[in-house]
């Protein structure tokens, strides 16, 4: 709902400024109650709903009246309100051959207004004599004059064509030099009016900076792109961004057919991370037609939005994540598979270092309930113990944000979090810790919106 901030003076009630919400008001309120009470003949100030302030207070407030009968009694003296004073004459203007109209009239009323604080104008095109003058004799009983002025001062619409399937062209008269806008989409080209003399201008100025044959919307756009927010993360990962050639030895996984697949070409990489490609895309780089140049023009637009639609990929080779010392230590002691022992600490975030001393400090007992954990069904007793005395609980992530001294820092504490793990156990790295703060992992779409949620979470 919104809120208006007033004054009250001797006159009446004065409106201020419309807010948003109640709080807004009452900080502005907050701020500058003493600067405004210092000024002179203002009494108090005060807030209320927007809503109560039209249906009460608005009809005596815009001319400074505190009640009705005093309203009434001003006019009986010969007030005038503000609009009848500020209101302009009633002029019309006729215009022949502009396009494909005939006859044209362009008439003001002396109300109307644009934004700008421009006279606005009506138009009525007529393809006969009969029905101009028709027209043109019910504006002069109206008390419309005719007049010699520009209304669009100098500039005009003179034509306007079609521009392929959906696009338009407009033929702008600018003091009788032809300028053409250009539009690949007609809708683009309707929020500009061509009757309103300030967009005609925009138009004017939009379509001489557009080199012929390219299209405003098509320029608007490109810079649209450029200027749109990316998030720190994104940011993060865009200025890690290279240009690698796919190397010949290289081989990726199908992801449909399960086969390796020997690709040619220029991709993304992001050192220690892998290369980019499309969620999309079989488990392939993304290899654009346009080749390194395309690549290359990304890179100097500031490089990707978001990496909502991306994914990290890396060569069958490069992919393959063998066990630790440490890993091989436990297996030993418990016998156990030193890859097994290696999938169950990442998937669970164990503290390996801290788990070996333990098994080398237990019983057999001990050793056979950690062998358990390892064999036996997800979630089982054992298991679910193992995890609680040796897993990594979110004074972890709280450790990282008192280490990095700026975001950055802490980015890049992830990114040897992510090497030492490996991309797929990083994500479940990722989502244990939003959970163990709370958050919902399946809300953040990308390991980038992850990360950077785990910055910004309250702990």
């Amino acid at each position: 709902m919104e809120f208006v901030s007033f004054i009250d003076t001797r006159k009446g009630k004065k409106l201020l400024k419309v807010f948003k919400s109640q709080r807004a008001a009452n900080m502005f309120l907050k701020k500058n109650t003493d600067k405004i009470l210092s000024k002179r003949d203002i009494e108090s100030v005060g807030t209320m709903s927007k809503k109560e302030w039209d249906t009460k207070e608005a009809k005596y407030a815009i001319e400074g009246f505190s009640s009705d009968a005093q309203r009434k009694a001003a006019f009986a003296n010969g007030y005038e309100e503000k609009d009848k004073k500020n209101e302009g004459k009633k002029r019309f203007k006729r215009q022949d051959g502009i396009g494909k109209a005939k006859y044209t009239i362009s008439y003001h009323d002396g109300k109307k207004k644009h934004k700008d604080g421009s006279d606005f104008f009506d138009i009525k095109i007529f393809k006969n004599k009969k029905d101009l003058s028709d027209f043109v004799g019910t504006l002069a009983k109206q008390g419309y004059k005719l007049t010699r002025e520009s209304v669009n001062e100098g500039i005009s619409v003179s034509d306007e064509r079609h521009f392929g399937k959906k696009g338009i062209i407009i033929m702008i008269d600018d003091n009788g030099k032809k300028v053409s806008a250009i539009f690949k989409d007609k809708k683009n080209a309707d929020k500009f009016n061509r009757n309103k003399p300030s967009d005609i201008k925009k138009l004017l100025q939009l379509a001489k900076k557009t080199k012929y044959p390219k299209a405003i919307d098509e320029s608007v756009n490109e810079n649209k792109y450029r200027m749109m927010k990316r998030s720190s993360a994104t940011k993060m990962l865009n200025k890690k961004l290279t240009i690698k050639q796919i190397g010949s030895r290289e081989r990726f996984k199908d992801t449909k057919s399960g086969k390796p697949v020997k690709l040619n070409g220029f991709a993304f990489h992001i050192p220690g991370k892998g290369y980019i490609g499309m969620k999309d895309g079989k488990g392939m780089p993304y290899i654009p037609f346009g080749g390194k140049k395309a690549l290359q023009q990304i890179l100097d637009d500031g490089g990707f939005l978001d990496y909502k639609k991306n994914t990290l990929i890396n060569p069958i080779d490069e992919s393959v994540n063998e066990a630790g010392k440490l890993a091989m230590g436990i297996a030993a002691l418990t016998g156990t598979r030193g890859s097994a022992v290696q999938d169950f600490i990442d998937k669970n975030r164990i503290n390996d270092k801290k788990l070996f001393k333990a098994l080398k400090k237990a019983n057999l007992q001990g050793r056979i309930n950690f062998a358990s954990a390892l064999a036996g069904r997800p979630g089982n007793p054992n298991e679910k113990l193992t995890i609680k005395l040796f897993g990594e609980s979110k004074k972890e992530v709280i450790a990282f944000r008192k280490k990095a001294k700026s975001e950055t820092a802490f980015y890049d504490i992830l990114d040897k979090i992510e090497r030492k793990y490996g991309r797929g156990v990083f994500e479940k790295w990722l989502d244990k810790s939003l959970k163990d703060l709370k958050l919902n992992p399946k809300k953040y779409k990308t390991s980038a919106d992850k990360q950077e949620a785990l910055y910004q979470a309250k702990l």
